[in-house]
């Protein structure tokens, strides 16, 4: 059986919705001071977040 291609494919992307830039950028700033064994990394990549 032949392959049919798709007219388009949508690619699913999901974003946090109540991003604060200018919260996310004074974050940022606060991170800049803080030494390499004061930073926890926190993997939220399967969190769905309603």
């Amino acid at each position: 059986m032949p392959f049919k291609r798709w007219a388009s494919v949508v690619k699913k992307t999901y974003g946090y919705q109540q991003t604060d830039e200018i919260k996310r950028q004074e974050f940022q700033q606060r991170l800049k001071n803080k030494q390499s064994h004061q930073i926890v990394y926190v993997d939220e990549a399967g969190i769905d977040n309603p």
